[in-house]
Parts: structure tokens; C-alpha cells; sequence
């Protein structure tokens, strides 16, 4: 009996070491971390996460819980994981411009970032990133400190690229350019592979030379990577202002999809139109554009209804896109749908419906796993207005 209750306290004690076998987050406030920071030394790794990110969540799983992550990170970093859209993190997410997620900030005691990383990283990248975060040679800020005191050696600007890019730094494409700057050959297979992977201003050197080596480069990647790789160049240009006439983005989709263009060009508008908060104009070109095409996709159909009832206010305008939120609905029933049918008819005075479509929208999120708190905001209003 003695020798099964010790075999039952050992296996006990295993276990209990091998949960811990991971990073040990702390769950203090920030101030302590930062006091916590100071009186060890040590720099502060934050994992900057939301609670719907899966990649944040396969991190957590697969990568936060190594043997190996965790005794490195346990003897050189303070640890903490922050909700960026709940209390401290909210804050946090606006100070340290984070914008996608997982964003893997390492900062010194003072809260100053020293370097970051953002998306997924297996284990033995995530380990690489922590080394070059301890390392006062290759951590982002060093790195940015040469470049402002001038360093324009080749191999230092394709290192400064790639570490820029990884940050999701939009200074990376400008970088690009100057990096190009100082090659002879952009034909190398090097240089055609940060081309493709950075080159997404569609007003830069580097969109405009792989614009005109298309057959290189679909070679050298495949056609429909090139394809998708060239839209995503078009969005970000769009979504980040990069465009100042849309005959550039015209241009470029016009060469990508010859006879079948005008739709694409058509729903790209709408999104410059958007960016450009030229909402009366985009209203119009969005319900023009939904009787000409009649699109299907869901998606689709709910964003631009979520556009109006951010920016319009012509009551005929948001019956329209009331129709539309419902149609995604009939489609593809999903939270972010029926949240938006709840908002339209409370946005258009239909105060029954719109709670009858609140309550529809948080269902759904609880089934699905989703954060409802907008919703039931949303409901608290309702219900206030109602009385």
C-alpha cells in the first residue's frame, strides 16, 4: 500500500512539473511588471493575443508549453500574456500600435519596445526570436539605430528588411526600395523573393518591376500565387492610403484580369471609396454595384451592410442594406451576421426586431465559442431606448 501511495504522489508530482514544464506567465498588472522588470534585469516578453485569434491559440498550445520555450524564457524574460481588447490590453494594444495578432512585443523596464515579431512561430523560430531579442547586436532597436546613423551596407539593409517585415512594420516596403537601391540584379533569386514577399505598394519600384516581369515571376512562385499575392499588394495599398488614384489600382487589376476586370475593379472601389471616407459616393456605388453583380458571398454581403451602419444614415439606404445583412444570413447564419441585422434595425428605429436579432446574434456567438460583449452593449441600449 505504501509503495502504490508513493507511486500515486510521484506520478502526481510529474504531472505537476510537467504542466509548469511550459512558459510561467505572470498575472500581475502591468505597473508590476514593469517594477518586476526593473528589480530583475530582466526585458519583458509579451504575448499580445485576442481570445477568436486561433494562430494566438495554437502558440499557446503548441509553443508556450515546450520544455525547451519554457526553461529559456522562465531564465531570461519576465513573462506576461495581455488580452488586447480587455482591460489593461485595450491600452496597451493603442501605445504599442498592435494591429495583428499574435504580436510578440520584448520591451525593457522603462516599457520600451527593443523588438517584436508578429504571427505564428513554431518552436524553434519562437526560440531564435527570443535570442535575438537578448542580443543587443541584432534586436530591433539596435538594428533601427544603425539605419538612422546611416548604414546602408547591402547585407545589413536585407537584414533590417526581414526583421522590419516580421514586425509588420509598413516601413518595410519603403526599405525594399532602398535595399533594391543597392543591387545591380534584381533577377537574383534573392531579390525576386523580397520582391514578391515586400513589394505590395503598388506606387513602389519594386510593384512596378514585378508588374513587368510577370512571367518571371510566375515561374519562379506559380501563376495563382502571383495572383493572390498581387490582390493582397492591391488591399494593403488601399486599407493602409497608399493609393491616391485609383487608375493606379484600376491599372494593375485591368492587367491581371484583362476581359473579366470590371466586377473586381467595381468591388475594389468600393473599398478605396471607404478608405477615402467618401461615404456618400460609396453608398451609391455599393448598392449599384450589388443589382448589377447580385454577389453571393456572404462575406461580401455583410461587410457592406456593416459599412452602412457605420457611415450611412438615409433611412432608404439602410433598408438596403438591411436586405443584404439578411441575405448573408439565409446564406451563411455565423454571429457576425446577425450582429449586424441587430444593429441595422436599431440603427433604423425597429427597436423589437433589433432586440429579437441581438438576442439571435449572442446565441449564436455563445454556441460558437465568440465574444458577444459588442452585442450585448448593443442589447443594453436597445433595451434603454425601449422603455
Amino acid at each position: 500500500m505504501k509503495n502504490f501511495l508513493c507511486a500515486l504522489v510521484l506520478c502526481a508530482w510529474v504531472i505537476a512539473v510537467d504542466a509548469q514544464s511550459g512558459i510561467a506567465f505572470t498575472h500581475v498588472s502591468w505597473s508590476e511588471v514593469l517594477e518586476q522588470a526593473q528589480s530583475s534585469g530582466k526585458l519583458i516578453f509579451m504575448d499580445a493575443y485576442t481570445t477568436w485569434c486561433g494562430p494566438c491559440k495554437k502558440m499557446s498550445r503548441e509553443v508556450f508549453s515546450d520544455e525547451r520555450v519554457g526553461a529559456y524564457f522562465n531564465e531570461h524574460f519576465i513573462n506576461v500574456k495581455m488580452d488586447m481588447e480587455r482591460g489593461e490590453g485595450r491600452e496597451l494594444a493603442q501605445r504599442y500600435h498592435v494591429r495583428a495578432f499574435p504580436t510578440l512585443l520584448f520591451l525593457d523596464a522603462d516599457g520600451q519596445v527593443v523588438h517584436r515579431a508578429v504571427g505564428y512561430h513554431d518552436t524553434d523560430d519562437f526560440l531564435a526570436l527570443g535570442r535575438e531579442a537578448l542580443d543587443p547586436e541584432r534586436r530591433l532597436s539596435a538594428l533601427d539605430v544603425r539605419y538612422a546613423q546611416g548604414d546602408r551596407d547591402p547585407e545589413f539593409l536585407y537584414t533590417y528588411l526581414l526583421a522590419k517585415a516580421n514586425a509588420y512594420d509598413p516601413a518595410a516596403t519603403e526599405l525594399l526600395d532602398v535595399y533594391l537601391g543597392t543591387q545591380d540584379d534584381w533577377s537574383t533569386r534573392r531579390n525576386m523573393e523580397v520582391i514578391f514577399r515586400f513589394g505590395t505598394r503598388i506606387n513602389s519600384a519594386a510593384f512596378r518591376y514585378l508588374m513587368g516581369h510577370l512571367e518571371d515571376f510566375e515561374q519562379a512562385f506559380g501563376a495563382r500565387a502571383v495572383r493572390q499575392r498581387l490582390e493582397m499588394a492591391v488591399e494593403e495599398s488601399i486599407s493602409n492610403g497608399f493609393v491616391n488614384d485609383f487608375s493606379e489600382v484600376a491599372r494593375v487589376l485591368r492587367q491581371l484580369y484583362g476581359a473579366q476586370a470590371d466586377e473586381v475593379i467595381a468591388r475594389y472601389r468600393l473599398n478605396y471609396l471607404q478608405q477615402q471616407e467618401q461615404f456618400d459616393t460609396y453608398a451609391q456605388a455599393a448598392i449599384d454595384y450589388v443589382q448589377h453583380y447580385k454577389p453571393h458571398d456572404p462575406a461580401l454581403l455583410n461587410s457592406l451592410a456593416w459599412a452602412f451602419y457605420q457611415h450611412v444614415t438615409v433611412p432608404e439606404y439602410l433598408k438596403q442594406a438591411l436586405k443584404w445583412a439578411r441575405r448573408s444570413v439565409k446564406i451563411d447564419k455565423n454571429y457576425a451576421n446577425t450582429d449586424t441585422v441587430a444593429a441595422l434595425y436599431y440603427k433604423l428605429g425597429k427597436m423589437r426586431q433589433a432586440r429579437k436579432w441581438a438576442q439571435k446574434a449572442i446565441a449564436v456567438a455563445q454556441a460558437s465559442g465568440q465574444d458577444d460583449t459588442s452585442t450585448r452593449e448593443l442589447l443594453e441600449q436597445i433595451e434603454a431606448e425601449s422603455r
